[in-house]
């Protein structure tokens, strides 16, 4: 690897997850892989769960393979495309505005590149980005790719040249990083009693951080009656969280324990996410006691 250059290196950050890092996302090098490897001499490697790194070689004629993909992708910046591809339908349970890009609704993100300024390049999905108009790429990633989100091409200024020889020289490595974020939801508890009896429940958290609804006690599978507690708020997803939450049994005269900390929600089952009445956006929590 001496004699390789890492040119751009990728990284996939995610809220959802503890320390943003977010290995549910794959990258491609979109078409003609084989041979632009082999005409221009570089690769794109997988370092990390969320890191990709291209990676050209920079010693055998490399000033004139530099000129020649420079050139080439000043005349055609879709001659190199990079398509970022969820690894599984899971990831669209827990990410927030990625669900109209799924399949032959490719974005496009485009990155400047310069030979001298190494800014990093962010791509936050909050954004509303330009759809990719390339329809026989779109076609393409719908047969092989149909949980592919983005393509990325990249672009030099026109009255630029020897911008990637410059930044091999300078050891400029261009940053481009992915930003999404998990959704919010409201989370729904269904309490399902062992033994079937309406009870005069609570569900509460022990610091106060989230609150919740009184129970309201309706039917649930087999004319069963369970008991039904929603968040007054939207709560983000997450790998983790902060919260405590307790289900309490009230007495006219005082309050028992039942379960000292209830299950928190599985975002990752898409069967577990729903409407109400209201419209708002559940995710049902199913918890025994």
């Amino acid at each position: 690897m001496k004699s390789y250059f890492p040119l751009i290196e990728f990284n996939i950050e995610h809220d959802f997850f503890e320390e943003n890092k977010c290995g549910d996302i794959d990258i491609y090098i979109a078409r003609n892989e084989t041979k632009l490897k082999n005409n221009f001499n570089f690769f794109l490697k997988k370092n990390k769960p969320w890191q990709y790194v291209l990676y050209i070689d920079k010693n055998e004629n490399f000033n004139e393979r530099a000129k020649l993909l420079e050139k080439d992708l000043k005349e055609d910046s879709h001659m190199l495309e990079f398509l970022l591809v969820a690894r599984n339908r899971i990831f669209f349970s827990y990410t927030r505005d990625v669900d109209y890009m799924a399949g032959c609704r490719l974005v496009d993100l485009p990155v400047t590149i310069n030979g001298d300024s190494n800014e990093p390049v962010i791509f936050n999905f909050k954004s509303v980005f330009k759809k990719c108009g390339d329809t026989s790429l779109n076609d393409f990633v719908a047969r092989k790719y149909p949980s592919a989100l983005a393509c990325v091409t990249l672009h030099f200024s026109d009255n630029t040249e020897n911008v990637i020889s410059k930044r091999v020289e300078n050891s400029l490595t261009q940053n481009v990083t992915f930003l999404f974020e998990a959704k919010s939801v409201f989370w729904q508890y269904i309490l399902i009693p062992r033994v079937e009896k309406e009870m005069n429940l609570l569900v509460s958290e022990s610091n106060q951080l989230v609150q919740f609804s009184d129970i309201e006690w309706a039917k649930f599978e087999n004319n069963r009656k369970a008991g039904f507690s929603c968040s007054s708020n939207e709560i983000k997803l997450s790998e983790k969280y902060p919260y405590s939450i307790q289900l309490w049994e009230k007495y006219h005269n005082g309050q028992s324990l039942l379960v000292n900390r209830l299950s928190y929600p599985e975002p990752t089952n898409p069967a577990n996410y729903s409407h109400d009445d209201k419209l708002r956006n559940l995710i049902s929590i199913y918890q025994y006691f």
